[in-house]
């Protein structure tokens, strides 16, 4: 965590803020997935996510939303668990990036790391049917993303999620 944390100040240094702030959404990544405390890796998102506002760096940024619900579904501040749908996933009235735009103007990278929380908040719950047809529809959106741009992205869902679910 310090290297890419350092990473980010190297690059606001610089005046690379695109690169800072995604050192930020990989920083935010990392921790939750080592299992960093909830509520420590929430305050992280809240400081770099004014940040990003700050160097107007929120179309990249967007990528945590998913992480943000995942986390507050976590803690016990979602009103309807396993679904990632919250006050951190942007609505029409919100000037944040909202889910439905990003499947209407195929913002794919988003919906790659929305299947992905959908997905391990549904396991973690003991969802697996809701698991499965999130998978399903990342796979159909992997195929879509393969077809048109060779597989540009990959990895977060495909990996050892799907194994699991499918055997």
């Amino acid at each position: 965590l310090d290297t890419v944390l350092e990473a980010h100040r190297e690059g606001l240094k610089a005046g690379d803020v695109s690169y800072a702030t995604l050192c930020a959404v990989r920083y935010c990544l990392i921790a939750f997935w080592c299992k960093k405390k909830l509520a420590s890796v929430k305050q992280d998102l809240i400081d770099f996510g004014k940040e990003a506002k700050v160097y107007r760096q929120e179309s990249l940024w967007n990528l945590v939303y998913p992480l943000e619900q995942a986390i507050l579904i976590l803690m016990g501040h979602a009103n309807r668990p396993i679904l990632l749908d919250g006050d951190a996933i942007p609505d029409e009235s919100s000037d944040r990036h909202n889910m439905t735009n990003a499947k209407l103007a195929n913002a794919d990278r988003l919906l790659v790391f929305l299947y992905y929380f959908q997905v391990l908040v549904a396991y973690i719950f003991d969802d697996i049917e809701l698991a499965i047809k999130v998978v399903e529809k990342y796979i159909e959106l992997d195929e879509r993303i393969i077809l048109l741009k060779r597989g540009c992205i990959q990895g977060y869902v495909v990996g050892s999620e799907v194994v699991f679910l499918y055997g």
